[in-house]
């Protein structure tokens, strides 16, 4: 007896009236009808397969958007900050009763560089935070999952805005320094520096290697949308209620991005758990105390056992080197609202539409350009590992070429081309990311990751307070000095394309590891 299931007819084809048409019999409704079939098939195997992406994704645009349209006001904020401590010293009677003093008035060269140390000294801290908790949550993603990690990141982040927003608006209560405490919450969750990899883990657990790069491309493309929408909204929205309000308005909206965080599903598979060593013999009733010495062991021996083997193989300290000192890209393009509106003269309100520019032109690269370039790169070397390094090796180019571009250019037309030149390097991460993951085991992927984010934050915790001291430096001293910023980030690009260069196609670790 044939067997019956929710999709089977309720009528067979032999149970049918002779009055109704037989469709098998007809070829053009048969070919239809395997088409549908197929296509409906089709899509649920491809949202199977990347609805993970798909949600990160959304999650993405959720909280990066509302952050994004704050960063013009924020930049305001800081810089309402040191010059009304200046004008309180030098002529209190412009600053009126609400604390505003017109933006024109704090263009000086001293105000900008102490907004410059300013933004400094807060990215350090927060990358150091960043790095000391990079090794603590990551190994809770490979124990508790990956979803916890990514709800305490945000938690932090948002309670370190919400100080940073009571101490800049309550200027009359807080002292200005009192806004760097802001970073000590990110000890929940860890922010960027944790989120970020947590997120690209999950990434990789779902992705096949075949397209992992281009989901990576396309995981990024998520933040483009963001920069390219949010900074005018944010301008406008600026003008009408301020630039406090503005930034106040993030904090609601950024805690509403949990909810895709719960649909989410959980990429840890329970096999690939880390089991922490002396933690199997407790019982579910052990003591607190014993609990909390055996998570101590536990992390101990995953960093003896799984981190340090890693640093031992010379191929992955050339990657995590290269891609830490890479790790300036993101501070660069943070340099230049503040470097065009010192520079060139534009108001900060003008510089967000140079954002959504600059995000246009790498939304296009990442969609459009990057993919296609890279599937012809695995067309043609018919190897995906070696088309990754080729195209990490092309973009270290363009990241050199741009940053030199952008220092000495002295007009806004030559600078913004630069800054294109520059962009073009934009996929290097992405690729040097993708080609390191096929250089491990699965199961140690996640490790890779953590590892790779311990040196991100490295290279951030050093790279973004080099590149603000020398905004700082140059706009001080002017001259030919006053592009120091994007010449500190060539040579250290150029650093990095010596790495990346001297990389072989062929490097396997667990080849290395049979020959040892």
């Amino acid at each position: 007896m044939a067997e019956h299931s929710e999709t089977t007819p309720l009528l067979s084809t032999s149970e049918q009236p002779a009055s109704q048409p037989n469709h098998a019999s007809n070829p053009a409704s048969s070919s239809a009808v395997h088409t549908l079939k197929s296509t409906a098939q089709g899509l649920r195997t491809h949202l199977k397969t990347y609805s993970t992406l798909y949600l990160i994704i959304l999650f993405v645009l959720a909280i990066d958007f509302p952050s994004f349209m704050s960063q013009t006001a924020s930049l305001r904020v800081y810089e309402l900050a040191i010059c009304r401590d200046y004008y309180r010293e030098h002529d209190p009677s412009v600053i009126d009763p609400h604390g505003f003093i017109d933006e024109h008035l704090c263009k000086l060269k001293g105000i900008q560089s102490g907004v410059s140390n300013m933004k400094a000294l807060k990215a350090f801290l927060d990358e150091f935070i960043g790095a000391l908790m990079v090794i603590p949550y990551g190994i809770a993603a490979d124990t508790y999952g990956r979803k916890m990690v990514v709800v305490l990141s945000v938690i932090g982040l948002l309670m370190a805005s919400s100080w940073e927003i009571l101490v800049l608006r309550c200027f009359d209560i807080f002292p200005t320094n009192a806004f760097y405490f802001a970073s000590g919450f990110l000890v929940i969750g860890g922010g960027n520096s944790v989120v970020v990899p947590v997120l690209l883990t999950m990434l990789a657990d779902t992705s096949p290697p075949e397209y992992r790069t281009e989901v990576f491309f396309y995981f990024t493309s998520s933040f483009l949308v963001t920069e390219i929408l949010a900074p005018p909204i944010g301008k406008h929205l600026m003008d009408a209620i301020g630039p406090y309000n503005t930034v106040i308005i993030i904090i609601p909206a950024c805690l509403s991005s949990l909810s895709f965080v719960f649909v989410i599903p959980e990429t840890l598979q329970k096999s690939e758990q880390v089991e922490e060593p002396g933690t199997a013999s407790l019982s579910s009733d052990s003591s607190l105390l014993s609990k909390i010495q055996a998570k101590v062991i536990g992390i101990k021996m995953h960093l003896k056992e799984g981190a340090l083997p890693l640093l031992k193989r010379p191929v992955l300290i050339l990657v995590l080197l290269a891609m830490s000192l890479n790790k300036l890209s993101r501070p660069i393009l943070m340099v230049t609202l503040q470097y065009v509106s010192a520079v060139f003269g534009w108001t900060l309100g003008e510089t967000s539409y140079l954002l959504s520019l600059q995000a246009t032109v790498q939304l296009g690269l990442c969609t459009i350009v990057l993919p296609i370039i890279h599937r012809y790169l695995n067309h043609r070397v018919k190897d995906t590992r070696k088309a990754n390094l080729i195209f990490a090796k092309g973009c270290t180019i363009f990241l050199v070429a741009g940053a030199l571009t952008m220092g000495f250019s002295r007009v806004i037309s030559v600078f913004i081309t630069g800054m294109v030149i520059f962009l073009l390097g934009y996929g290097y991460g992405a690729a040097l990311r993708s080609w390191a993951t096929e250089l491990v085991p699965k199961n140690e992927v996640a490790l890779l990751y953590t590892v790779m984010a311990l040196f991100d934050g490295v290279g951030a915790l050093a790279g973004a307070p080099l590149l603000y001291g020398s905004l700082s430096y140059g706009l001080g001293h002017g001259g030919s000095l006053i592009g120091l910023p994007y010449f500190v980030a060539a040579i250290l690009f150029g650093l990095s394309a010596l790495l990346t260069w001297n990389l072989s196609e062929g490097e396997k670790i667990e080849e290395e590891e049979t020959e040892g």
